[in-house]
């Protein structure tokens, strides 16, 4: 990714950099013995400083939409995180790249919308897309079982808005080369993603409960199984 030329106004990209960043550094973790294991750290440790070094130039502007209190907090947060990368260049061990992946999966579950207080602390980014994956499939089933509310409509499309930024940084994510997913599998999900955007099309022309179903349904069996759940057991 060029950094110089990308645009970080938008949480849904702001969340998909920190989950490249987070699964950088878990595919070193997790391969820790493998010979090329300095590079691939030192790859994912520059790349997770420059979407760092990025955010602390954004939260500084004074037009930063975001609350001055949560700026200065995640700005303070960033000071660690540069400690803590600092400290695995020195002196490379995979327990010190576990800070920096829970905290980038949590500033990411919450640029994404996910409540930190109800959140349990995210160690992999299976479970953070397994998580944000579920929050998709909730809030088309609230949408579903309030079809009569006043304020439906715009539920509906907050749902399927928010449905459609998720699935298309899941299809950037999978279309990588780098992506660790085998590629039968990886062709599967793209698949499934155009059929996702069909259906959300299809409600977003035509709004009917029913038609909400079987993006939910999809949405909730990815989760169970990027949580290892059996899906024949949903």
């Amino acid at each position: 990714m060029d950094f110089k030329t990308v645009d970080l106004e938008g949480r849904n990209l702001e969340a998909s950099v920190l989950v490249t960043a987070m699964q950088m550094l878990k595919n070193c973790q997790d391969n820790w013995d493998a010979p090329d294991r300095d590079k691939k750290l030192r790859e994912a440790l520059n790349y997770n400083q420059s979407v760092w070094s990025i955010f602390q130039a954004e939260l500084s502007r004074n037009d930063h939409p975001l609350p001055f209190e949560i700026r200065q907090n995640i700005l303070s947060l960033s000071v660690f995180v540069d400690k803590k990368m600092i400290e695995a260049l020195a002196d490379p061990k995979p327990e010190k790249l576990t800070y920096i992946i829970r905290i980038n999966a949590n500033i990411a579950a919450g640029l994404l919308g996910i409540n930190f207080e109800q959140q349990e602390t995210f160690e992999s980014a299976r479970e953070l897309e397994a998580s944000i994956l579920l929050k998709c499939a909730l809030m088309l089933k609230d949408c579903q079982d309030n079809w009569t509310a006043p304020d439906i409509n715009e539920r509906l499309e907050r749902a399927l808005r928010y449905n459609q930024n998720v699935w298309s940084i899941l299809q950037t994510e999978i279309a990588k080369n780098e992506n660790p997913l085998p590629l039968e599998l990886k062709n599967n999900l793209l698949n499934l993603s155009i059929y996702i955007d069909k259906k959300i099309f299809e409600a977003l022309a035509e709004p009917a409960p029913e038609k909400l179903t079987p993006i939910m349904s999809i949405n909730a069996n990815i989760s169970a199984g990027l949580l290892g759940i059996p899906l024949e057991d949903k």
